[in-house]
């Protein structure tokens, strides 16, 4: 999450050092904040949707993408798993041997079989026993939710680069919605203060309604039908991917 959040201001730093290189003389440094009011804004680079680099990455690189992200999921579901196993005890997720395979070809099977281990401890384990996560919610159940809604957008992902994704059930889609607005983005490494903007949040095939504000203090969620700056109205699915970043807003309905 932290190398997603901060990859505009590696990207605005990395500009920087090529114009300075260049002797172009840039005052102060890159920030990932919010312009004052006023500000002159000299340039713009819109990204192509997320969905687009990671097919290009997965398809088309010759770095090995698709192994990279099958490696990330592996991790995903052993750090998990290790955390309920050990609780309340906080597991280093570099500190696990994850067992990667030496050939390519049992990848499939090792993935297999960590999301089995998986699913075993989170059966085993009571949803309300005390847990080590980086939230304040501090029990298993964290993590069934968390890695339920981790696994899912990284299949959609896979998916994606090869043809048309599955896809996702309408109701879990509204959760990963809200467990993303309420619980992943207050960590503190994501930067969300604002001036007051609003946006309004409506899944149209599940139970989901959010008012998003984001104040000086960082951002705030109540879940309530109610007028925002900016109405956004679709599929939870197609919701959930546009917050994301996977595909554009041509998707969803924004008044």
């Amino acid at each position: 999450a932290e190398l997603v959040e901060m990859a505009a201001l590696a990207a605005a730093q990395e500009l920087s050092a090529l114009l300075a290189a260049r002797g172009v003389s840039i005052g102060g440094g890159a920030a990932h904040d919010v312009l004052p009011e006023g500000t002159a804004e000299l340039f713009v680079q819109q990204s192509a949707p997320l969905s687009a680099v990671v097919q290009e990455m997965l398809v088309n690189s010759d770095n090995n993408t698709a192994e990279v992200l099958l490696k990330h999921v592996g991790l995903v579901l052993a750090w998990q798993a290790a955390n309920v196993e050990r609780r309340p005890e906080q597991v280093e997720p570099r500190s696990l041997d994850l067992g990667i395979p030496a050939e390519r070809a049992a990848y499939g099977d090792w993935l297999v079989a960590l999301a089995d281990r998986a699913a075993a401890t989170l059966e085993a384990a009571p949803a309300t026993d005390d847990c080590w996560t980086w939230t304040d919610d501090r029990t298993v159940g964290f993590w069934a939710r968390r890695l339920q809604h981790e696994v899912a957008v990284h299949r959609w992902d896979a998916e994606a680069a090869v043809g048309t994704p599955a896809p996702f059930d309408p109701e879990a889609a509204a959760d990963a919605i809200d467990e993303l607005l309420t619980v992943v983005v207050h960590r503190a490494d994501v930067p969300t203060a604002g001036r007051g903007e609003t946006i309004h949040l409506h899944a149209t095939d599940a139970t989901g309604e959010w008012l998003v504000t984001r104040g000086a203090d960082g951002m705030t969620v109540t879940r309530e039908h109610a007028k925002g700056d900016v109405a956004v109205r679709g599929g939870a699915g197609d919701l959930l991917l546009v917050i994301l970043g996977r595909i554009g807003t041509d998707a969803v309905e924004v008044i």
